[in-house]
């Protein structure tokens, strides 16, 4: 029987990004979990993470000048 793991935000975020400080623990943690687990979430968590990758984005994209 897989265990449920619940897997909120900040989980995500670290997963998203290769600068982030935990992205390293938090992939190899998802890789010895991923085969053994079924993992769950909440819209509002899908939602949050969602805004936050969108953000980062927004902030890391290049400015458009006008003339």
């Amino acid at each position: 029987m897989k265990n449920t793991i619940i897997i909120d935000t900040g989980f995500f975020l670290a997963l998203a990004n290769k600068k982030d400080k935990f992205h390293q623990s938090a992939t190899k943690l998802f890789q010895s979990l991923v085969n053994q687990n079924e993992f769950i979430t909440t819209w509002c968590v899908a939602t949050e993470t969602c805004y936050f990758l969108q953000d980062n984005l927004i902030k890391r994209s290049p400015k458009s000048f006008s003339g």
